[in-house]
């Protein structure tokens, strides 16, 4: 709160200097005109000429004040980002008494008295709100809800059929139907399920002498939750569609088969992360008692880590040809058992934030990341089969008059811009907490583009610091020899350019990234 107020304050002070800083320079031209003072000149002409010095003088005192705001705004917003990092490592490495232990239950019960008087209350709120939701008139308008948010969730449920009959109306053969399909129904189980929720919750508080201010937080932060519900519905019902040639990857029958209930389980997760989001903040209950939902839960979500790895594992045995999962299943099997190992291993040691952290943090980057690799096979399949000039658009753009060459160069390079700015979203996405906040997500990535000034010049050495320079070299290598083949293999092709040219344009473009990658190990230093 303290973080938005103050980058709140920032962002006023900024358009406050935008909005003023031209009447200075519209003065100073007044006073050009005017010309200096002259001992002949009318009394009008000197009061005038000392009005607008006056004037002038007044806004250069507002601009220098502004600045100096800004500058005080931008130092308080660094100092808290820090502090919020001290206090979130703190959480993370704090420990508890294990719940393999005495001690724990002990403290445990010698406070169950007042959390149970709380969680009490709030099942007495929830149930009054209920009450009254479903007394007189006011229940026929709930019962409208619900009826109106059913008809939401069946619109979503039943929409497959006719967005595939247009997708194949309108769309080439080839993956690009399976894929446009997926990304035009995730929007509408997005839609879909977080329209129901606020239709019904809106229903029900509606004139609602009963709803106060606890039951209000707990609907927001639930609500939050319920369109990521309805978006990893939709991808499971897209990616393990019961038709094959409408899966967005090729599996076979009975891995896609296995793996249908996953995303229910996945679903209900989220559901019950949006609950503990408000036990954790606004609850009342005692730390051990939040301490002791937020590991049980993470227990219960780490075995899910390993439906997918086990699923793959299995098809993998069974020599299925169509099996092309069996690649990657190793490393998978291998990630998530890490995972669910070290939570696990967190929370029976006593080390319940950091491993309720690590899977909150997983579960919330798998489905950014899903939701990203979906656009971003979209943006691809449509540069490759749409917008060629071989293809129908691209046709039509070089009918216009583009030349083909252009047109052909525009299919590669914009996908490729696009992947870019997603793969800049994923890790505004993961920065920020691995929180779908708009507003922090949008400041990671302006501050990607715009950058930040340093508060002061002092030369910073810290763990995160030695591992990015030690890491920036290495994923710098691989990310300039990834670029310099799609240059090689995609674009060039395209052009008239001829090898000298090309070797030159590789060149200039190792060398330049290699700079970057040296400044930015300099300024992660300091």
């Amino acid at each position: 709160m303290l973080l938005r107020r103050a980058n709140a304050v920032a962002t006023k002070t900024d358009t406050l200097l935008t909005q003023i800083k031209p009447y200075e320079s519209v003065y100073q031209n007044f006073v050009d005109i005017l010309g200096k003072p002259d001992p002949a000149e009318p009394d009008s002409i000197t009061q005038q000429r000392k009005m607008l010095t006056a004037r002038q003088q007044d806004i250069s005192g507002r601009i220098t004040r502004l600045r100096l705001y800004q500058l005080e705004a931008q130092q308080l917003v660094q100092e808290l980002r820090q502090h919020g990092t001290a206090i979130q490592q703190a959480t993370m490495t704090q420990r508890f008494p294990t719940p393999l232990g005495i001690n724990f239950w002990s403290q445990l019960s010698s406070t169950s008295g007042q959390d149970k008087n709380r969680a009490a209350a709030l099942a007495s709120e929830t149930g009054a709100v209920l009450k009254e939701a479903f007394t007189g008139q006011h229940a026929l308008l709930t019962l409208g809800a619900l009826a109106l948010s059913g008809l939401l969730l069946a619109l979503h449920f039943f929409c497959h059929t006719p967005v595939r009959m247009l997708v194949a109306r309108f769309l080439p053969t080839g993956r690009i139907r399976p894929i446009t399909a997926a990304v035009i129904c995730s929007l509408i189980g997005v839609v879909a399920w977080g329209g129901a929720f606020q239709i019904i919750w809106n229903a029900i508080s509606f004139n609602n002498d009963a709803v106060a201010d606890d039951l209000s937080a707990l609907a927001d932060m639930v609500a939050a939750q319920v369109p990521l519900c309805g978006f990893v519905l939709e991808l499971g019902m897209s990616i393990l569609s019961h038709k094959p040639e409408w899966r967005v990857f090729s599996m076979p029958d009975t891995l896609a088969r296995n793996l249908r209930l996953f995303p229910f389980w996945f679903a209900s997760a989220l559901i019950v992360r949006g609950v503990l989001r408000y036990v954790d903040t606004r609850s009342g209950f005692g730390l051990l008692p939040i301490q002791l939902l937020d590991g049980l839960y993470t227990l219960a979500v780490s075995p899910l880590l390993f439906a997918i790895p086990r699923q793959l594992r299995l098809s993998a045995q069974e020599d299925d040809p169509s099996a092309n999962s069996a690649n990657i299943a190793p490393l998978l099997r291998t990630l998530v058992t890490t995972i669910a190992i070290v939570c696990w291993g967190a929370v029976l040691t006593g080390y319940i934030p950091l491993g309720y952290t690590i899977i909150s943090w997983v579960s919330v980057m798998a489905i950014t990341m899903t939701g990203l690799l979906l656009v971003s096979l979209l943006a691809t399949a449509l540069g490759s089969s749409v917008f060629p000039s071989s293809a129908p658009v691209g046709a039509h753009l070089v009918r216009l008059g583009l030349p083909a060459r252009l047109v052909d160069q525009a299919s590669v390079v914009v996908p490729g811009l696009i992947n870019v700015f997603l793969l800049i979203i994923a890790f505004s996405v993961a920065t920020a907490g691995a929180d779908f906040d708009p507003t922090q997500v949008s400041r990671r990535i302006l501050s990607i583009f715009k950058g930040q000034a340093p508060t002061d010049g002092s030369f910073n050495l810290s763990m995160d610091a030695v591992l990015l320079c030690a890491g920036l070299p290495i994923l710098g290598h691989y990310a300039i020899r990834i670029v310099k083949n799609w240059f090689r293999l995609r674009f060039f092709p395209t052009t008239r350019l001829d090898i000298g040219a090309q070797a030159s344009i590789l060149n200039i473009l190792s060398y330049s990234a290699w700079i970057i990658i040296g400044l930015c190990m300099a300024s992660a230093s300091g």
